[in-house]
């Protein structure tokens, strides 16, 4: 039942995502140039291609529109989400292989543990997805969160938090429950 419950609450998500993929929302577009350009903002059409040379298109509000390819963008809000980029170094699991990008991550958890949220199309099911990334403010460590095997992650960044560690084990935090934990873990303590 609490599988069934989680996969609704993840296809429920992931509709929201993909149906306003394409819709104007009311938002901004920071550029390289420094330039912020305010109005209704269209996010990139998520596909095959790189995120960062789509384009994002704001619509002024004398009515003129603006394309904006992502790679001169340094930050944007779109559909209540500012999504800032960031250089993201993660290794490839299995190969362990650290690769470096540069992607659009949206802040879900402020704190000395931070959490942070990347939207990617999932091209095996047509999908809007999206996958939690994890940094320490104190070490600047950055780390991609998998769906399966993200506790151990979790638990490195909150050594010595035995309230945090006793629920990841005792399997009170699901994947969809990390925005939670995060709060918790940086709450307790204090």
């Amino acid at each position: 039942m609490k599988t069934l419950l989680t996969l609704s609450i993840s296809l429920l998500v992931t509709i929201s995502a993909y149906s306003q993929q394409s819709e104007f929302s009311p938002g901004y577009v920071v550029t390289i140039t420094g330039d912020t350009l305010r109005g209704n903002v269209k996010d990139r059409k998520y596909g095959f291609r790189d995120e960062l040379i789509n384009k994002l298109t704001v619509r002024r509000e004398n009515g003129k529109m603006k394309r904006i390819k992502k790679k001169n963008v340094i930050a944007y809000e779109w559909g209540g989400e500012k999504f800032e980029r960031m250089k993201v170094s993660t290794e490839i699991p299995f190969v362990k292989i650290d690769v470096s990008s540069e992607q659009f991550m949206v802040k879900v958890v402020n704190g000395l543990v931070e959490l942070y949220k990347h939207y990617y199309n999932d091209f095996e099911s047509g999908t809007v997805e999206y996958i939690y990334f994890i940094k320490d403010k104190r070490t600047d460590n950055f780390k991609r969160l998998p769906v399966i095997g993200f506790k151990p992650i979790i638990r490195k960044y909150f050594l010595g938090k035995d309230q945090i560690i006793a629920k990841l084990d005792n399997n009170r935090y699901g994947y969809w429950n990390i925005p939670e934990l995060i709060r918790e873990g940086n709450s307790e303590g204090r």
